[in-house]
């Protein structure tokens, strides 16, 4: 915050080390809309922006381990190597 001050009002390349919280908080992100809250969850907002095409969100971001099952697959695994490594919580799978 020191250094923060300090800096202010110069054009020395410094910015602050913020938490998750304060990132979300912080004059800058709020202005640029760099954070969107969707669902009770606030993510980063798509990016790049540019002025004829908008992007939106169109879903919340996953539970961790939602597409575990999918990606395994599609990266070779067997239905028969997924059970196992989900038996052995070797991956993640989605809270039922």
């Amino acid at each position: 915050d020191e250094w923060v001050t300090i800096f202010a009002d110069s054009d020395a390349c410094l910015a602050p080390v913020l938490s998750t919280e304060e990132a979300i908080a912080h004059p800058h992100h709020r202005a640029r809309g760099t954070f969107v809250t969707l669902d009770g969850v606030t993510q980063p907002a798509p990016a790049p922006r540019f002025s004829d095409t908008i992007p939106e969100i169109q879903s919340p971001p996953p539970v961790p381990g939602e597409h575990s099952e999918t990606a395994l697959a599609a990266w070779g695994f067997s239905p028969d190597e997924i059970a196992e490594l989900l038996s052995e919580n070797a991956v993640r799978q989605a809270a039922p």
